[in-house]
């Protein structure tokens, strides 16, 4: 038997992995800093005071550098420079500043590679940088109900490799078997290696974090846009097509290729044409690779 045989002969598949109990199996279940977590807490009652906003995000420093950044790039369009996080939330308001909060505390939580998905996290994190912006510019031509959302949901699609991905690295010769001898895609066989997906590890993980149900039902469904709940289907169809696109053009190359299906349904359903695809990418290009450069040092 070659070594080439061995790494890829099948071994016993893992036990199913239990995503209720994912906070005790997995070792490496991010957590969001404790001002991120905090300020969305704030939200989720509703549109949060600005002095609370404020009080709760300066109390991590680190935190509060990278929101500067983030709020003073092109993607905000402020015409002058804001120096403090009072001044932004003044600015900007709090929805805006939230969203850079996600953003930077995100950044923080990528490891130093996603090794089981074979991604440098510069890789990981520009693709989700790049299916937020895409998804953006979507909804805003298509949905602008759900603009506000899209962004984010974007942005936190695929939270669940950030906890599986190690365990993804421990079984990869069953997984590159499954997708050598079978047609499925690399979510159904991590469902028949490992008993669960990153779609259901990315739902217990925005659970965890107390997040809108919005966005979990986007990490959940975005690879089967069709089994979304109502309410929530267009966006998650809007972010299914936004992260086929980031991967067609070749932002975030990931063990799994750079081939990824559109639902034909979803792209009938949405309207989307070429031309609108060819205007949304090269119009997005700039603030894709802006934005991901400045947060992926978070």
């Amino acid at each position: 038997m070659t070594p080439n045989q061995e790494h890829h002969t099948p071994t016993r598949a893992a036990p199913p992995l239990d995503v209720a109990e994912l906070a005790k199996t997995l070792k490496a279940l991010p957590a969001l800093p404790g001002a991120a977590r905090q300020a969305l807490r704030l939200a989720s009652g509703g549109e949060p005071a600005l002095d609370a906003l404020h009080d709760v995000i300066r109390t991590d420093a680190a935190l509060s550098a990278k929101v500067l950044s983030i709020v003073n790039s092109s993607r905000f369009g402020l015409r002058r420079e804001v120096r403090s996080v009072r001044h932004a939330v003044s600015m900007l308001g709090s929805a805006r500043v939230l969203e850079a909060v996600l953003c930077a505390a995100l950044g923080s939580l990528l490891p130093g590679r996603l090794a089981g998905y074979g991604m440098a996290t510069a890789d990981a994190w520009t693709h989700n940088v790049a299916t937020g912006v895409l998804a953006e510019q979507l909804a805003h031509q298509i949905s602008p109900e759900v603009e506000e959302d899209a962004f984010t949901a974007g942005l936190l699609h695929d939270a669940g490799k950030l906890a599986i991905s190690e365990l993804v690295g421990q079984h990869w010769p069953e997984l590159a078997a499954a997708l050598d001898t079978r047609e499925v895609t690399f979510v159904q066989a991590e469902r028949a290696v490992l008993g669960a997906g990153h779609p259901e590890v990315g739902e217990h993980v925005l659970r965890a974090w107390e997040l809108p149900e919005v966005y979990v039902a986007v990490a959940r469904h975005h690879h089967e846009p069709d089994s979304a709940p109502g309410q929530h289907r267009t966006l998650v169809g809007l972010v299914h097509v936004a992260t086929a696109l980031a991967h067609t053009f070749g932002f975030g190359a990931d063990a799994a290729g750079l081939n990824r299906q559109v639902s034909e349904g979803v792209r009938a359903r949405l309207g989307i044409s070429r031309g609108m695809v060819e205007l949304i990418v090269a119009t997005s290009l700039p603030r894709i690779l802006e934005l991901s450069a400045l947060t992926s040092s978070a």
